[in-house]
């Protein structure tokens, strides 16, 4: 940490110059805010998905019935975080693509923010 208490900042793992813009297979890490273990916990060196668990499940697969430009490939859900691989087949741009492919399961079952304009207690 450096003197004002922050976290270091890292080093970005993109290639530099690549135009990630582009049709291709990507291999993509989503963290859990904070570290936490929301996916579920391991039993027996297996992963027990719990109710977000599944929820990531699913959306992972229904992923490709209603976004016709990716296919989705091999993934892993951690407790905390998942793998993917993610092929993009049309110019979407990889950083669209994964957006909206996970935007789904984090609506479906992030917690739910109080609407600014409405009046509370």
């Amino acid at each position: 940490m450096n003197e004002d208490n922050e976290l270091p900042k890292r080093r970005s793992v993109r290639l530099e110059n690549y135009d990630y813009s582009n049709e291709g297979a990507y291999f993509v890490t989503i963290c859990i805010q904070d570290i936490n273990f929301l996916l579920g916990k391991i039993v027996n060196e297996k992963i027990a998905l719990n109710k977000f668990g599944k929820i990531v499940k699913e959306e992972w697969f229904r992923g490709k019935a209603v976004r016709s430009y990716v296919d989705l490939d091999e993934f892993v859900i951690m407790p905390n975080h998942i793998h993917g691989i993610i092929a993009i087949t049309e110019n979407v741009g990889a950083t669209r693509c994964v957006a909206r492919v996970c935007g789904r399961a984090t609506h479906r079952g992030g917690p739910k923010k109080k609407n600014k304009r409405t009046k509370t207690g």
